[in-house]
């Protein structure tokens, strides 16, 4: 379990580089006039494609909270009805099973975080496709002022 957690840390923080570098190069590429046309055929895709990344992203945290709580429930019932020892509570048992399934839970979290960051990168490439519009408008009061 720990070299998958391993695996799972590596890949979203492979994500979060590439999608950072992804955003910077659109960044990039609203700055100067003549590449505006270069952004405008490339944003729609880029934003497609963190699209449909978020939403497997999304399949996958759902694969993971429902893998979570069937072990959850097994192992519930198992400290309830099989353990050499016998809890006070239940909320003995429930920090007990926490305890065991505290790898199930960190890469929830993790696939949480990266969801969220996801999330946010698709809000800045939205402002991007609008910030187009507004950035050509720029450029034409300029020019119409150095006239």
């Amino acid at each position: 379990m720990e070299e998958q957690t391993k695996t799972l840390e590596e890949i979203v923080q492979t994500q979060y580089t590439y999608w950072k570098e992804k955003v910077d190069s659109l960044n990039k590429l609203l700055k100067k006039l003549p590449d505006l046309i270069d952004l405008q055929t490339i944003v729609y895709s880029d934003r497609q494609q963190c699209l449909e990344y978020y939403y497997s992203l999304l399949n996958k945290l759902a694969d993971h909270s429902k893998q979570y709580k069937k072990e959850y429930a097994s192992r519930y019932n198992w400290y309830k009805t099989q353990a050499q020892i016998r809890y006070a509570s239940d909320s003995a048992i429930n920090a007990q099973i926490d305890a065991d399934l505290a790898d199930y839970s960190y890469n929830i979290s993790l696939l949480n975080d990266l969801a969220k960051y996801i999330q946010e990168t698709l809000k800045t490439i939205d402002n991007i496709i609008y910030g187009i519009s507004n950035r050509v408008k720029i450029e034409e009061l300029v020019q119409s002022y150095g006239k």
